[in-house]
């Protein structure tokens, strides 16, 4: 595992060094990505390698394979890779305990509730939207803490609806 960054001292973004690694120098000659040829080479300390590339998903993040290796790469311009020098890694919240909306909408009513021992897939609640009723199950097996929301309520997406009891048995209850 390593990490690259462009060499400061090129204006091309064809010539990268790397981070905590024995590997010094790789160079992308001439490339330009074609999702049909998916094999490109790539010199690594002055030998070339060759990698196969999977596609892009829109945020400049690309699957590659390299002597049975795979690693995910996020190829940035010049003026991207500055700014994310000065950019916060996003956090990711823990939502793994509750149950959200997965659209604007009302809640119609709940099969449980608090206290209740759920399974993985048992029906929670059934939620109104454009006209649909769509019925929120069980993400996991384990004990709701809380319906936070009242029926007839509206929904935003992403907002909780149901809550479980943590895992954590250090967990203090409200």
């Amino acid at each position: 595992q390593f990490e690259v960054q462009r060499l400061k001292s090129r204006t091309c973004v064809d010539e990268f060094e790397t981070i905590n690694s024995s590997i010094q120098k790789i160079e992308i000659q001439g490339f330009e990505f074609n999702p049909s040829e998916t094999i490109i080479d790539v010199v690594v300390n002055g030998s070339i390698k060759v990698l196969q590339i999977g596609g892009e998903d829109n945020t400049g993040l690309f699957h590659v394979k390299m002597h049975g290796a795979e690693l995910d790469i996020v190829l940035m311009s010049p003026q991207e890779y500055d700014l994310s020098l000065h950019m916060n890694e996003p956090t990711i919240e823990d939502t793994s305990n509750l149950i959200l909306s997965p659209m604007p909408g009302t809640l119609i009513s709940y099969a449980v509730e608090s206290g209740d021992y759920v399974e993985d897939g048992q029906e929670i609640c059934i939620v109104e939207a454009m006209k649909m009723q769509n019925v929120l199950r069980s993400s996991r097996t384990g004990i709701i803490k809380k319906c936070s929301v009242e029926v007839g309520c509206s929904l935003r997406t992403d907002e909780v609806v149901v809550e479980f009891v943590s895992d954590n048995c250090n967990e203090t209850e409200k």
